[in-house]
């Protein structure tokens, strides 16, 4: 892992031990270790709608969260170019506990259901729950505790 990213883990550790609030950098550092760990490519910052590349070109989305107990919502998936999302559950230690990838027209689907069910004023329209991400997606942790691949 890149020596600056180590260092930010460490900052926003000790920032959260001493304000009891959360540095912000999850999505960020997120995004670094989900490349490095299923080797993917970062894409340019600000890239429309997607955060790696995949080896054989496919555009992934990343969306990395620590949740608590296993509650909580995924940040808004950005409607764009993107193949899959991938989503990674961290503990506080920036470790990723799961991950699980879903292709993109599984979740517009979702999407498409949520707003038929909601209307258009759905709150959490592209803000899936961690919950629904593991019923509609594929984990990448294998069962010997290894990770697979996107």
């Amino acid at each position: 892992m890149d020596e600056l990213i180590k260092r930010i883990i460490e900052i926003a550790k000790e920032y959260k031990q001493e304000h009891k609030r959360s540095l912000g950098v999850t999505g960020e550092i997120g995004e670094h270790i989900v490349s490095e760990q299923f080797d993917l490519q970062l894409a340019d910052y600000q890239q429309e709608g997607y955060d790696a590349k995949t080896k054989d070109l496919r555009k992934v989305q990343i969306k990395s969260r620590i949740f608590k107990d296993g509650i909580g919502r995924v940040g808004k998936v950005k409607d764009g170019e993107y193949d899959k999302l991938l989503v990674a559950s961290f503990d506080d230690d920036f470790k990723i506990l799961d991950a699980y990838v879903v292709d993109k027209n599984v979740m517009e689907k979702e999407f498409e259901d949520y707003l038929k069910n909601n209307g258009q004023d759905g709150k959490n329209l592209r803000n899936p729950s961690w919950s629904k991400i593991q019923q509609i997606g594929t984990t990448l942790k294998n069962k010997d505790g290894s990770w697979g691949a996107v």
